[in-house]
């Protein structure tokens, strides 16, 4: 769970440095959709840098020594790798000799299941108006006329990104991750709700200085309960609840189909606010919140300390009747 949470945070926070040079308006739409592509790769391009592949890789391609080389290197020069490269390699035949396909992930209701409750996540993610937050931070700010100078809010909230994610690692396997999901929808859409309450207003031409501090309000409460929730959870739920035959697989459709959905909305979004208003797509936003919010609550299950075939029971509505003699105390 940390290194999902370690992964979105430096990919969002390279978005949000992006969103400081991603002016406002209509005629940069295509410029503002894209722009957060070149931070992203070039935040991620000094990583990979002498880098090898993956131990995993190497043995799936029979290149036994490469693995080997690559597994010293991230274990250090003096680490005995052996045991270890030899365990990898078990788990490597195993899993091909184990390995679905599509007709695998689509033939069994239980898949099928975790992969629509996989795509229904990341689904909610993008239509919550992540992207489109993240993407126009400043923007968003300039044009609400906060009280703080945008630059300086868009910080804050980089910053609040981290703590919240810091705080994000140590609650889901202590809360569990349904819950963290439905408090994330909750606040989510109240804070949405609260920042399209402001535009309405704001495009009547009220006078709003006084509550000038509310939009920066409302943007870090919904970042904060989407770093908690509706950010890296989604992820570690797909992980949890496809079967590992067929993770590959239905992990690279639910990628696909995030990642298109993101791109859409916010490719959308400045010719929405053009024809709706900020305040009718701050709400539209919130909108799909609540209906996340239900969704996760009549269809998705808790993962946290179940095993994959429990979870997969629970898929198909099988209910394991316990013993009532086992709950009688011997006296």
């Amino acid at each position: 769970m940390p290194s999902i949470q370690v992964s979105y945070l430096c990919r969002s926070c390279s978005t949000l440095v992006s969103s400081s040079y991603t002016p406002w308006g209509p005629a940069r739409v295509t410029t503002s959709s894209t722009s957060h592509v070149l931070p992203s790769l070039s935040s991620s391009w000094p990583l990979s840098c002498g880098m090898p592949e993956t131990p995993h890789f190497y043995l799936a391609t029979h290149q036994k020594s490469r693995a080997a080389s690559s597994l010293q290197w991230l274990r250090g020069a003096h680490r005995d790798v052996t045991y270890e490269l030899n365990a990898l390699q078990l788990a490597v035949e195993e899993s091909a000799r184990n390995r679905g396909s599509f007709n695998d992930l689509v033939s069994s209701q239980a898949s099928r299941k975790a992969l629509l409750i996989s795509m229904g996540l990341v689904a909610f993610q993008q239509l919550s108006g992540i992207c489109v937050v993240l993407f126009f931070t400043q923007s968003i700010f300039h044009d609400a006329g906060s009280s703080l100078s945008p630059t300086l809010c868009t910080i804050l909230v980089g910053l609040v990104m981290v703590l919240a994610a810091c705080v994000g690692s140590q609650l889901v396997d202590r809360a569990g991750r349904k819950i963290l999901l439905l408090v994330s929808g909750v606040f989510m859409f109240l804070s949405l709700f609260t920042l399209g309450l402001y535009f309405f207003f704001l495009e009547r031409n009220y006078d709003l200085k006084r509550i000038g501090w509310l939009p920066l309000v409302s943007v870090v409460v919904y970042i904060i309960t989407y770093v908690l929730g509706f950010g890296p959870l989604p992820w570690t739920v797909m992980a949890e609840i496809l079967p590992a035959n067929v993770k590959s697989v239905g992990g690279s459709i639910v990628s696909a189909f995030c990642w298109t959905l993101s791109f859409i909305v916010s490719k959308l979004f400045v010719s929405l606010v053009g024809l709706m208003g900020s305040s009718l797509v701050f709400w539209l936003f919130g909108f799909f919140c609540v209906v996340a919010t239900l969704f996760v609550f009549c269809c998705v299950p808790e993962t946290k300390g179940r095993s994959l075939q429990q979870i997969q029971d629970e898929l198909v509505g099988i209910r394991k009747k316990t013993n009532p003699l086992q709950n009688d105390k011997v006296i």
